[in-house]
């Protein structure tokens, strides 16, 4: 299938990553660096990120970690925080050890919630952690 990615608000303060059945990877970096950086660069406040897994369980072969730097890095200066929507016990243990091996700075814009309700507290509760 792919990932669909579309803003999740009319504000645009946060991009919607919608993961469904089987992607690539070359879906993952469409979706997380090129499309994302188009929409971030588009406005200039600070702009999140949901990646919402509740559809599929699926990860391609390749080495996770990698991909998933390289996203980050790709980010614009305006990027947020990077909340991943999972309910899944299996894709939240191996998304908290791939967490766990990353630089400091990306571990802190790093989350995991149930619903986007819970994502949208999560960035309330920590927006004292980044610059607008």
């Amino acid at each position: 299938m792919s990932i669909k990615t579309n803003w999740e608000n009319e504000d645009k303060t946060v991009i919607l990553h919608i993961y469904e059945g089987e992607w690539s990877w070359e879906d993952y970096y469409q979706a997380q660096t090129v499309k994302t950086k188009e929409m971030m660069q588009s406005v200039s406040h600070t702009v999140h990120i949901f990646a919402d897994f509740h559809t599929t369980n699926y990860i391609p072969r390749g080495v996770l970690i990698s991909h998933v730097q390289n996203a980050l890095k790709a980010y614009p200066p305006n990027w947020g925080f990077l909340i991943f929507v999972i309910k899944s016990g299996f894709l939240k243990s191996l998304g908290t050890k791939i967490i766990a091996l990353l630089p400091t700075d990306y571990k802190k814009r790093v989350f995991f919630a149930n619903t986007y309700k819970e994502a949208h507290l999560i960035i309330q509760q920590n927006a004292d952690k980044i610059r607008s």
